[in-house]
């Protein structure tokens, strides 16, 4: 399937009630589309899997609250996100926390919560760990996060297999678990690799997850090292673009099955617990953020939009979180949803710089000031991964809807 105009009017209708009493900008999440897409990729994993939520794509409270009720675990990186998990009701078992520069202070946090994974990124980390442990008079539970040797074919963002600030290098082990030994107040408990992420491959996607058990089954067989936990990341991605497909969950699913008995994985690692990760594949989608028109105008023959709100609100939808070249996202002008798309624009925001532009050169029907311009896809890494202090204007309200 390819990236088209799937939205129903009914959406839309939603939206536009949304707008009669929110001022602009804001967001708008669709709980129901976050509840279809646990649904699908619940479906689409053994039930063996734990599902964990990534609060770094969406931590608006109540979308939180929406994944703790759905029965998820919670991925964190930060204080204010293991604080946020709790919450929105998330158990400190059903708790994990990853992130290369974790500070003193949140490693004695995680401790003392008791959280189920403490993902170890470096030597000193671990070695920081115990110390703190130590002077707790507690027992840490930790894993490794791995830097895989063997890169991903494609994702959106690489996050292993080259040299990177994340996790300890596979050929590093050796040095990681001759460390371990000595370690009187930390809990091996297993494996964490997140390789990449916004995969729409599904074969990407499973070499991925094949990787993580190549790396379990060295680990048990060279170290002797018991795996309670193996944490496979995530990497399931949605389309933004023009002409990249939809992740075909079903046939990941299908492919999954045959890797998981080709190991016998589930055999290998009895009374063991399976983490994925997911965070825009479950949210992302059920996002909109809509901003108004405020001025129509022509230079040297391009037409431009100014609307109320831009890059201090929506970063990723101008290209400037990670695209080389800008492209597009998908689009609509939100009261003009049945007229023909004639007329070509650009969509500038407000700020006082020239990277603050929305979409270039886009095909959209003929707007005039007081349209409402809504950005479908807006629910991962919008709001929370925008500068929403640049240049002081209002932040944005966030709507969740039923």
């Amino acid at each position: 399937m390819i990236l088209k105009d799937w939205l129903k009017m009914e959406d839309f209708r939603k939206i536009l009630d949304v707008a009669t009493g929110v001022r602009t900008p804001f967001f708008v999440y669709d709980a129901s589309t976050m509840r279809d897409k646990h649904r699908l990729l619940r479906e689409g994993l053994n039930p063996q899997f734990e599902i964990f939520y990534a609060l770094k794509s969406n931590p608006n409270i109540r979308v939180a609250q929406i994944m703790s009720q759905l029965g998820l675990g919670a991925d964190v990186a930060s204080s204010g996100e293991l604080e946020l998990a709790e919450i929105a009701g998330f158990l400190s078992e059903k708790i994990s926390f990853a992130g290369p520069g974790k500070t003193e202070d949140e490693l004695k946090i995680a401790i003392e919560k008791n959280l189920s994974f403490i993902s170890i990124e470096s030597i000193q980390e671990l070695l920081l760990v115990h110390s703190i442990a130590q002077q707790l008079n507690k027992i840490a539970c930790v894993g490794v996060r791995v830097n895989p040797a063997r890169p991903l074919k494609s994702s959106g963002m690489i996050m292993g297999g080259e040299s990177t600030q994340f996790g300890i290098d596979e050929e590093q082990l050796a040095d990681f678990f001759r460390a371990l030994k000595h370690l009187s107040h930390v809990q091996f408990k297993g494996l964490h690799v997140f390789a990449g992420s916004q995969i729409l491959n599904h074969t990407v996607l499973l070499d991925s997850f094949e990787n993580v058990m190549r790396i379990a089954l060295m680990i048990k067989d060279s170290y002797g090292a018991k795996l309670d936990i193996i944490n496979f990341g995530g990497g399931f991605g949605i389309p933004y673009f023009k002409n990249e497909k939809v992740l075909d969950i079903h046939a990941f699913s299908a492919g999954l099955k045959d890797l998981l008995s080709k190991y016998n994985f589930f055999g290998m690692f009895p009374g063991t617990r399976f983490f994925v990760e997911a965070g825009r594949y479950l949210v992302g989608e059920s996002g909109y953020y809509v901003t108004k028109i405020l001025y129509k105008k022509v230079s040297r023959g391009k037409t431009f939009l100014i609307t109320d709100g831009g890059m201090n609100h929506h970063l990723a939808a101008t290209g400037n979180l990670g695209q080389i070249l800008q492209k597009n996202y998908h689009i609509k002008i939100l009261n003009k949803i049945d007229e023909p798309c004639d007329e070509k624009v650009s969509i500038a925001g407000p700020l006082c710089t020239p990277l603050d532009i929305l979409a270039n050169n886009i095909m959209l029907p003929h707007a005039s000031p007081g349209d409402l311009v809504c950005i479908c896809n807006s629910g991962a890494y919008g709001y929370s991964a925008s500068p929403l202090k640049f240049l002081s204007h209002h932040e944005p309200p966030e709507v969740v809807i039923e």
